[in-house]
């Protein structure tokens, strides 16, 4: 009878922080965009200029994907392997 391998209880917890990790940041993307294009600019105002606000965007993004790398690295890690 072939066993398929499972993943372990901490494998298990590990993908499960990871997909909700993605929900996670799916929605804070699609909140940043919505709560954005809804700003009218100030005239005359220096801050929050369109290169401060994709710039925000950009380091927001990279804090994210560090994060996903280091969750996903741990998945992969704890992945269910046939030992033969």
């Amino acid at each position: 009878m072939d066993d398929k391998p499972r993943r372990d209880l901490g494998g298990k917890l590990a993908l499960f922080a990871f997909w909700i990790f993605c929900l996670y940041a799916l929605w804070a993307i699609l909140r940043y965009f919505w709560v954005v294009s809804a700003v009218q600019p100030v005239p005359g105002n220096v801050h929050g200029t369109f290169s401060d606000k994709l710039l925000d965007a950009l380091a927001g993004g990279m804090v994210l994907g560090a994060i996903a790398l280091i969750l996903g690295a741990v998945v992969w890690y704890t992945r269910p392997v046939s030992h033969r």
